[in-house]
């Protein structure tokens, strides 16, 4: 059995949700619930539980602000739903943490949960909120990234990261200093917040950090050059776009 609190301004959804856990995650048991960033912060300190549930958007506050008033070592494993606040939502991706599209589909309910699972105790939790709460102070620009592998979990500045490379279902990422980190997950679930850091998509498979670019090598069709020997290619139809990209750049 799970104890679970759910952190929701809206009645209805707070009901719902419950439903939803009830018919398809019956080992759930919902222990508490809160509308408020001050309700919330009250139910956490009295009801320790496995899983909360945590609205993005708790009327015209972030929820964010709860872990404010919680112990540093708190060690809650989190679920986030949202609705609309893209810039939240960067942060959120940008800290690996998980969330949930309103209305919350079951079928992904169900896969949170069961990652919240396979990791409990097994991560440390804190590395993420602490990668949130920094993201947060600027939510349009999260300035961490949290990188899971198979064994470790990293905490990298974006500002670190040069470029990116997807294969199928994994990216690695390359880092200055000769760093090389690959995680199993698609480039995709980190274009988001990466673009909004100054990144450049110039290829299906790449994304590269023009803050380390150094020139730009016309032959072949065209490839970026970035500090540290690192490059990547220009796809054709995105040629045109990057090279206006480079002269707004130069000024």
């Amino acid at each position: 059995m799970m104890d679970a609190i759910i952190i929701e301004d809206e009645a209805q959804v707070l009901v719902d949700l419950q439903r939803v856990l009830t018919q398809f995650i019956p080992e759930i048991r919902v222990i508490g619930t809160a509308q408020s960033v001050e309700e919330g912060v009250r139910v956490l300190r009295q009801s320790p539980c496995d899983v909360v549930f945590m609205d993005v958007e708790l009327g015209d506050r972030l929820s964010f602000e709860i872990f404010k008033h919680l112990p540093k070592d708190h060690g809650l494993n989190i679920i986030f739903t949202t609705g609309h606040d893209k810039y939240a939502l960067n942060a959120i991706k940008a800290s690996a943490i998980d969330y949930l599209l309103k209305p919350v589909d079951p079928e992904e309910l169900m896969e949170a949960v069961q990652r919240v699972k396979d990791r409990h105790q097994q991560e440390n939790q804190q590395a993420l909120f602490d990668t949130l709460l920094e993201n947060t102070k600027d939510a349009r620009s999260p300035r961490k990234l949290a990188l899971r592998t198979q064994e470790t979990l990293y905490v990298v500045e974006i500002s670190d990261i040069i470029r990116c490379e997807a294969e199928s279902n994994y990216t690695t990422f390359y880092l200055s200093g000769g760093r090389k980190i690959l995680v199993s997950k698609t480039m995709r679930e980190f274009e988001e917040p990466l673009l909004a850091q100054g990144f450049y998509r110039p290829h299906r498979s790449h994304l590269v950090n023009l803050s380390h670019l150094e020139a730009f090598d016309k032959k072949e069709g065209g490839r970026i050059l970035l500090k540290e020997n690192q490059e990547a290619p220009v796809s054709t139809r995105k040629k045109e776009e990057f090279l206006r990209l480079l002269d707004q750049l130069l000024g």
